[in-house]
């Protein structure tokens, strides 16, 4: 990563890889795919994106801070950046799975899984968040201080999810599922008050 420049390609063969990493900005890191590419980090932060572009990606790990019991560790830090995190796993991280602060980064296709604290934790962000599953938690699955995200087919194993601190106002909730007619509900969430939608999806039978 230290002799890549922006535009380039990184590809990292099958393996474990024992370290902390930080990303370049305008550099592809390209993993052969999670199940089989792995970064494990003891101690620290796994993968810290700082001050990175939009053109920056991360693709086809499994990061794993190894010990979900240490506090202030992350899978994945994001400080004032927005990069592309897409076909990930991020498992056993302390505080969080994925940390946003004054960033807006793109999180497609991730499981978030065994964490200490919060699945995704954002401060003063507004990640774009779409096809991500969060489950075993020690506390929110997403969380959102100050921050705007941009929401989609987030769900745990169950089917179920919450999207805390929502502004009153009117919403349109979508929720998709491969199989399955698309379900759309009109919500009206009043200034502190709670809301629960829910979804019975027809099956599909294109």
């Amino acid at each position: 990563m230290n002799a890549a420049l922006p535009g380039d390609r990184v590809l990292v063969a099958a393996g474990t890889y024992e370290e902390n990493i930080t990303l370049t900005s305008g550099v592809e890191l390209l993993g052969a795919g999670a199940d089989v590419t792995t970064i494990r980090a003891s101690t620290g932060t796994v993968v810290t994106a700082s001050s990175v572009s939009f053109r920056t990606k991360i693709d086809g790990f499994t990061i794993d801070g190894v010990d979900k019991s240490v506090s202030e560790e992350y899978g994945i830090y994001c400080d004032n950046s927005s990069p592309v995190i897409s076909n990930v796993i991020i498992t056993n991280a302390g505080y969080s799975g994925i940390i946003c602060g004054v960033s807006s980064p793109m999180i497609d296709n991730v499981t978030i899984i065994s964490i200490g604290g919060h699945g995704i934790y954002c401060y003063s962000s507004s990640p774009s968040i779409s096809n991500v599953t969060i489950t075993n938690t020690g506390a929110w699955g997403i969380y959102c201080d100050y921050s705007s995200p941009s929401i989609g087919n987030v769900t745990d194993k169950n089917g179920y999810f919450e999207i805390p601190d929502l502004p009153a106002g009117t919403y349109w909730v979508i929720c998709i599922k491969k199989g399955y007619k698309t379900g759309i509900k009109k919500v009206e969430v009043p200034p502190g008050d709670v809301i629960i939608v829910d979804f019975t999806l027809t099956p599909s039978l294109e």
